[in-house]
């Protein structure tokens, strides 16, 4: 039981550190994309690229969604 109860205690900290990581990443994208916006009205970024960093913000927000879930089973 003592084992099982670590093990436990392990899986939560690996989602903590999961999740802590694609925030991280998430904060970067996020910064990037403001950075594309405002430089798209001088052409200093294109529409694929705000695209491309929108799709990459939801594929994170989605990531980091799952990722919770998986830490409250874990919890549970």
């Amino acid at each position: 039981a003592v084992r099982a109860i670590a093990a436990l205690k392990i899986n939560v900290q690996t989602y903590t550190h999961k999740i802590t990581a694609k925030q991280a990443e998430l904060d970067q994208v996020q910064h990037d994309l403001r950075r594309f916006k405002g430089a798209e009205k001088d052409g200093g970024a294109s529409a694929q690229q705000i695209q491309n960093a929108n799709d990459k913000v939801n594929e994170l927000k989605a990531a980091i969604a799952a990722l919770l879930s998986e830490k409250t089973g874990v919890e549970a």
